[in-house]
């Protein structure tokens, strides 16, 4: 199992996402490092967030055939982001550049930390200075 420091040091020697980690002391490192500044994509989003996604005027818009299917959707309770037959439906129901189809391309990915992405844990200025004395 890798370390946080030998997980560490090609991040930070490296800086592949360029943070400028050499300009940076120990513990500046450990805070960005904790930072949510890492977009990722999310596989999947709950019926919640997706009628929580959804314009109130835009959802009574919809006729009733969009409807039944919408709250279809809805009632899954997981919905897959990328669903092919999922995704298409929710397009055809709201047009380009409408609040609820900005709202769900925005729910497609989420905000984490490089900690996060890795899998480690905290990073803390210990770790980091750890991590810069190997070779």
């Amino acid at each position: 199992m890798a370390t946080v420091r030998t997980l560490l040091k090609p991040e930070i020697s490296n800086d592949p996402r360029s943070r400028e980690f050499s300009s940076m002391t120990n513990k500046q490192v450990a805070v960005d490092l904790h930072s949510k500044n890492i977009s990722e994509n999310v596989e999947s989003i709950t019926g919640q967030q997706l009628f929580e996604a959804t314009d109130p005027e835009e959802l009574t818009g919809l006729d009733a055939d969009q409807k039944m299917i919408y709250w279809g959707i809805v009632g899954m309770g997981t919905i897959l982001v990328n669903g092919t037959t999922t995704k298409a439906t929710l397009l055809s129901m709201f047009s380009a550049g409408s609040k609820t189809r900005t709202n769900l391309i925005a729910l497609q990915t989420r905000m984490v930390s490089w900690e996060s992405s890795s899998g480690y844990g905290i990073v803390k200025e210990g770790h980091v200075i750890e991590a810069r004395r190997l070779p």
